[in-house]
């Protein structure tokens, strides 16, 4: 059996999605509360958690840039900026979002 390499902390609710960066260094979980966090992995520190929506089934992934394009029940697909949580864009996918996947070419 092995030992986890590093703990994260910060969460306060249940996880409903989780994603690596490409790189592996940030570490991104959506919480039932809709809040999104992120943590930077080699410190095993959350950098921030921060409210996306009231929705509580939401799903997470890193885009090539490092951003984070998150998503759920509420059909809206918002991009969201690594660095501090802030919303730089949302699209109304008018469609329960039950999966991610992010191509090299930006697109969602």
């Amino acid at each position: 059996i092995q030992r986890p390499q590093r703990e994260l902390t910060g969460a306060q609710n249940f996880i409903t999605d989780m994603a690596f960066s490409l790189d592996g260094t940030w570490f991104a979980a959506r919480e039932e509360t809709g809040h999104l966090l992120l943590w930077d992995v080699g410190r095993g520190e959350l950098a921030w958690r921060v409210a996306i929506s009231d929705e509580w089934a939401g799903k997470v992934a890193f885009a090539p840039t490092g951003d984070i394009v998150t998503g759920g029940s509420d059909g809206i697909l918002r991009l969201v900026d690594h660095r501090d949580g802030a919303v730089l864009g949302e699209r109304n996918v008018n469609t329960e979002i039950v999966a991610l996947a992010v191509s090299s070419r930006n697109e969602a």
